[in-house]
């Protein structure tokens, strides 16, 4: 009976300590958020606003989870959306954002985690969770809103599934990267084929089985509504971008953004191209020709790497190929954005700490050094940018908004939402319910 009640206490204790632990990554996310963009839960973000907010409102529920307005199914948008819909419209960017750094909470912890169980020095386990959220290639438009959540999503899901055999299939892990991951995003759609590769040897073990028809099924249905949306709006979704330019790009935002101090201030307007002739400011060659270096040396490094019991040759050549090739098909495809570099620079990251473990002599140095770089790089790169940080309020817009709609109800409730100063929207954005509805859930 004592044994018993002293196991159960142990259960207890284990479990307040991952809570706390899970609140201290979640208030580590929040500080660093607000160190870039100190304004950043003041206002909305565009989409948050104006699609996920404003659906969530107008449309029943679940109707709006299945909208096309991108072409792909976007749980993480809808869910968090729906949440912040239940609480009063005054506090919705205050809501928003809380729920979107504890999403961040959970899938730093967990990459810390992951890191920590293949065997990386806790110090660097921590500083490269840390920089999926400080990373310099985490811009303005990617940071702190639900829109932009699901590439931090995709980072951390291929880590889970090729390290899914050390992992603790925990509950909340097997719903967020075998449900609402793949539904959020089509770029999971490739990730079948590890999870399958790596299904042949574990499919006798029920949580990992369990977790792999979800995640399959999920990423069925993200297909088939990707299909039936591309088939019904075959619109102009491929933009074109030069070889020139998508390699230059590559190897800033995947390689050189968080290893080489001073790169993260590369953007993609830093580079011009005109009749095939790629232009950009010197100090952006000097990185990039490093940048080259620094993936030249991890090519090396995984050609004379041997087998491993805890991550194998073929797991670190999967986190490669995905993070710098699979930048550049996605520049291709689509467009080299910014937004898209947070999962493709955080795997290229991984794989160079990965691959330090394999370093015989000076093992601690190279550690130390990396993590120098790293740390430089986030320090030297980061900045606050006025995009996020100025522009109108939500709140006090939602005030004045409330009034005018007691005098006239028959007009709309409507709040400028950010972007303000964007260069490529000539006419404010804004978010637009009827005014009865707005007061009812003031």
């Amino acid at each position: 009976m004592i044994t018993a009640e002293v196991f159960s206490i142990k259960i207890v204790v284990s479990w307040l300590k991952q809570i706390l632990i899970y609140f201290f990554w979640c208030a580590l996310s929040c500080f660093l958020c607000l160190i870039k963009f100190p304004g950043v839960a003041k206002n909305l973000w565009a989409e948050d606003a104006t699609v996920g907010l404003q659906m969530a409102i107008q449309k029943p529920f679940p109707e709006d989870f299945f909208d096309p307005y991108t072409g792909y199914l976007d749980f993480q948008l809808h869910l968090i959306s729906n949440l912040v819909s239940i609480f009063p419209i005054r506090f919705s960017s205050y809501v928003n954002f809380i729920l979107v750094v504890m999403v961040y909470g959970f899938l730093t912890k967990v990459s810390f985690d992951i890191l920590r169980s293949l065997g990386v020095n806790k110090h660097l386990a921590f500083l490269v969770a840390m920089t999926l959220v400080a990373s310099p290639s985490v811009n303005y438009e990617g940071l702190g809103n639900a829109t932009n959540l699901h590439y931090y999503g995709l980072a951390v899901c291929l880590l889970f599934i090729l390290s899914i055999d050390f992992q603790k299939l925990t509950i909340p892990r097997l719903l967020y990267f075998g449900v609402l991951a793949p539904l959020s995003v089509p770029l999971l759609l490739p990730l079948t084929l590890v999870l399958l590769a790596k299904l042949r040897k574990l499919y006798t073990q029920r949580r990992i089985l369990i977790f792999s028809v979800l995640f399959l099924l999920s990423n069925f249905t993200q297909l088939l509504f990707v299909m039936l949306s591309f088939r019904n709006n075959r619109g102009d979704w491929l933009e074109k971008a030069g070889i020139a330019e998508i390699s230059y790009l590559a190897i800033h935002r995947v390689v050189a953004v968080n290893l080489i101090p001073f790169a993260g201030s590369i953007v993609k307007e830093d580079v011009v191209v005109d009749n095939g002739n790629t232009t950009a400011p010197f100090s952006s060659y000097v990185i990039f020709v490093i940048g080259v270096c620094i993936t030249l040396v991890t090519l090396l490094m995984l050609k004379r790497l041997k087998a491993n019991h805890t991550i194998s040759k073929l797991n670190l050549e999967t986190l490669f190929l995905f993070a710098l090739p699979g930048f550049a098909t996605v520049g291709i495809i689509f467009s080299p954005e910014g937004r898209y570099s947070v999962a493709f620079s955080f795997w290229f990251l991984t794989t160079i700490v990965l691959l330090i473990k394999f370093t015989k002599k000076p093992k601690k140095l190279v550690e130390r050094s990396v993590f120098a770089l790293i740390t430089l790089s986030l320090l030297t790169s980061s900045g606050v940018e006025s995009l996020r940080s100025e522009g109108p309020e939500w709140r006090s817009q939602a005030d004045f908004q409330r009034a005018k709609c007691l005098n006239n109800s028959k007009e709309n409730f409507e709040i400028i939402v950010l972007p303000t100063k964007s260069p490529w929207d000539k006419i404010p954005i804004k978010f637009k319910i009827p005014c009865e509805k707005a007061i009812n859930i003031y």
